[in-house]
């Protein structure tokens, strides 16, 4: 599904997965992930470890739930991998999901990374009205970030 190549010394995907998914405007991305996991037929936790190495990633049960919990972060490599999987260019995924702002990137390494913090850093999680996913074509449960409630 996604081959390898040297990046910086650093082993990442150089195509995209098959099944393209579209992120939503003020989606989390840890909700735009865990669609992209399902769209391929995996669940998150495979997914991620194609992004780059995180914390929790061990703990299968607790990686599953993480979208209805919390947002993932990543770092500007980490973010270079997504773009790839996701088929779409690092600037489309900043527009539409707004933790991968400058401002929330992770700092840098030598590796791709990410996080998945308890809590979010600003806003809070809520879930995108099941008539409006639908009407963007999106059939499961996608989360939002809200600065309110």
């Amino acid at each position: 599904m996604s081959d390898v190549r040297a990046v910086h010394g650093v082993f990442g995907p150089r195509q995209p997965l098959p099944v393209r998914v579209e992120p939503l405007i003020g989606e989390s991305t840890g909700s735009f992930v865990n669609r992209l996991a399902h769209g391929q037929g995996l669940h998150l936790d495979e997914l991620l470890t194609r992004v780059g190495f995180g914390q929790a990633s061990r703990d299968v049960q607790r990686v599953r739930a993480y979208p209805q919990i919390t947002e993932m972060y990543v770092n500007r490599l980490g973010l270079e991998y997504l773009a790839t999987l996701s088929g779409l260019s690092v600037q489309a995924l900043c527009d539409a999901l707004p933790s991968l702002e400058q401002q929330y990137l992770l700092p840098e390494g030598k590796d791709a990374v990410w996080k998945w913090p308890w809590t979010p850093r600003e806003g809070h999680l809520v879930p995108l009205c099941s008539v409006c996913g639908l009407s963007l074509g999106v059939a499961e449960t996608a989360w939002m970030i809200s600065p309110g409630r």
